[in-house]
């Protein structure tokens, strides 16, 4: 029995398409479109869920949004029964006001932002609450962990107006970055495993809405933002290496590049790795854990080098099935 070799470019074009919509297409289109309804659909369940339960939690239009004040006065009636001495509860509406409406404020992104104010020694002298707090440090802590706990039920830093607006414009962008990234790989390569990228885009969806649900929509920071514009990103580069053709010669000559990338974040971990707390376990780099990218580069140098030797690999697929036989 003879055996045929063919190269990945000759079956690449002997396998290509000729239209637009050919069965491949179809499938892609009916993946993604099946992911992405999904998607919309658990995201649309967490809201409602988060809106009945901040409904049952109390009148929401009665909180005060912090981003939202015109003065200490606005603060001062939430402040009741938090602090107690009328001239501390003033000073703390002030020094509040200050960190929201003062020179070089920015909009808080939740509430445990105020845990961060802090007031001088000399100021905290001033009041008996402050001073009680007081050690030798140059500064204290305007809110306790317990006064600030009685304070973020009153208040917020968002309306479920604002909530609403922010989930479903990033919902919009993170599907049509799916869509996108579809319509550039089949342009590109006219070739794709449309049911892989509806399955990625899935799995991400769901924990899009799983970001969505695991915080207080008023009061706390929106984490499924970063996790779609990270996702965005991830897509972004996934359309830029798709314009990069890794079968040209010179390319193909680099496929060691990501094993020296592993090697040195390897050394650098060894040497300047740290652990979380007191562990000796040596998994950060600064503020970042790069084993995973080092998981990536190694598998990256795998696939060149094994694409290289296909032939190799073809010749002893085929000497163990002769074997068997």
């Amino acid at each position: 029995m003879t055996t045929t070799v063919t190269t990945s470019e000759q079956r690449r074009h002997r396998g290509a398409p000729g239209g637009l919509l050919t069965r491949a297409a179809i499938t892609q289109i009916a993946c993604l479109t099946v992911a992405s309804l999904c998607t919309v659909i658990a995201t649309g369940l967490v809201y409602r869920a988060k809106v009945q339960r901040a409904g049952r939690g109390g009148n929401v239009n009665r909180v005060l949004n912090l981003n939202t004040i015109q003065g200490a006065d606005d603060l001062l009636p939430v402040l009741s029964g938090v602090v107690d001495d009328e001239g501390d509860r003033r000073f703390t509406a002030e020094r509040i006001a200050r960190c929201v409406m003062g020179a070089g404020s920015r909009n808080l992104d939740h509430v445990g932002d105020l845990a961060r104010l802090r007031v001088s020694a000399s100021d905290a002298k001033r009041f008996r609450r402050l001073s009680a707090r007081a050690g030798s440090g140059s500064e204290v802590s305007l809110l306790s962990p317990t006064e600030l706990a009685q304070l973020k039920t009153r208040v917020a830093v968002r309306g479920l107006r604002d909530f609403r607006s922010h989930l479903f414009w990033w919902l919009a962008y993170f599907v049509l970055a799916f869509h996108a990234a579809g319509l550039l790989s089949w342009l590109i390569l006219r070739k794709v495993d449309g049911v892989l990228l509806g399955i990625v885009h899935l799995l991400a969806g769901l924990g899009f809405a799983v970001m969505a649900s695991v915080r207080d929509p008023i009061r706390d920071t929106l984490v499924f933002v970063p996790f779609a514009q990270g996702a965005i990103v991830g897509l972004a580069a996934f359309g830029a290496t798709l314009a990069v053709d890794f079968r040209r010669a010179w390319l193909r000559q680099l496929t060691f590049l990501p094993l020296v990338g592993a090697l040195a974040l390897s050394a650098l971990l060894i040497l300047f790795g740290s652990g979380p707390g007191s562990s000796q376990a040596k998994v950060n780099l600064g503020p970042v854990q790069p084993v995973e990218g080092i998981r990536l580069l190694l598998i990256l140098f795998l696939a060149g080098y094994f694409a290289r030797r296909w032939q190799q690999l073809r010749s002893l697929l085929l000497g163990e099935m002769k074997f068997f036989r």
